[in-house]
């Protein structure tokens, strides 16, 4: 029985942090930066114990540009530290196309960060 219990727990959650991304990418599409942070940081509280490491990578990324828009680069880089690693170990294990992509465009978000940093924009 505690089997079943936690896996609709497990499923709550993944669909909390789900709902949670949504709304962040609406509010970060409108501009809204702080109010899309609060919701990228309670995607990726919910993800942590249900989602695969691709998927905290990718609120990882998010949360990163976002806190590049607000122009705080020492999170953003965190962040994007973070999710560029786990995305090189998942292209090194599976060699996907998808993880490929991944560690591009989040080296290419590491690269602005750098930019915003020095000035160059």
């Amino acid at each position: 029985m505690p089997y079943r219990n936690w896996s609709i727990m497990s499923l709550l959650r993944s669909l909390k942090a789900s709902w949670y991304l949504g709304r962040g990418s609406k509010a970060f599409k409108y501009g809204r930066y702080d109010q899309a942070l609060r919701y990228f940081l309670s995607a990726l509280e919910y993800a942590q114990e249900t989602e695969s490491s691709g998927e905290l990578a990718v609120r990882k990324e998010a949360i990163a540009e976002t806190y590049l828009k607000l122009e705080n680069y020492d999170k953003a880089r965190l962040y994007a530290a973070e999710s560029l690693e786990t995305n090189k170990n998942l292209y090194s294990k599976y060699n996907m196309e998808i993880y490929k992509k991944a560690v591009n465009r989040v080296s290419r978000l590491l690269d602005a960060i750098t930019d915003r940093e020095k000035g160059v924009s």
